[in-house]
């Protein structure tokens, strides 16, 4: 599956029901249910519903704006996702806005207080110009699903040009 190289983070469609900001934290838990640790390369408008208790949870960051890189290059980043609420946090899955950026979602509750790393690699191929993608993270919480973002500017290789 291939991304359009314009920036789909945009349209409106593809625009999540919350950006968590800053120290605002009331994203909700989603109840107990499956897990999925596999990489996301489905429709982030498709959207699992979580049953059970909620809880809250609050990203360490919102964005994450990578420095001028070159297309072909593979960006990596994490976002720390802290359960502060009194249930198990479940995060049912996480998905990105195009194929090319895939977080992995941790398998396994995460007990109140506690908090883990959510992996998430954009691969820039093909992508040359200004790239905004979102990550959608979709749990036991109120609302549902919450948002971050990776942006920043890919350098086109002129693949005519020897080195």
């Amino acid at each position: 599956m291939s991304c359009k190289s314009d920036n789909t983070a945009n349209n409106p469609a593809n625009q999540a029901t919350k950006v968590v900001t800053p120290g605002d934290g009331t994203a909700a838990p989603m109840g107990e249910g499956a897990v999925s640790n596999q990489e996301a390369t489905g429709n982030p408008n498709e959207t699992m519903t979580p049953t059970g208790p909620t809880t809250t949870m609050v990203l360490d960051k919102t964005e994450y704006k990578f420095d001028n890189v070159k297309e072909g290059d593979i960006v990596e980043t994490s976002v720390k996702v802290t359960n502060t609420g009194k249930e198990p946090l479940v995060i049912v899955s996480c998905k990105g806005s195009c194929g090319c950026t895939t977080p992995k979602c941790p398998t396994t509750p995460i007990a109140p207080g506690q908090s883990v790393d959510v992996p998430i690699k954009f691969d820039t191929h093909g992508k040359p110009g200004s790239q905004s993608k979102d990550v959608t993270i979709t749990a036991n919480t109120v609302p549902a699903q919450t948002k971050f973002r990776i942006f920043g500017e890919v350098e086109r290789v002129n693949k005519d040009k020897a080195n």
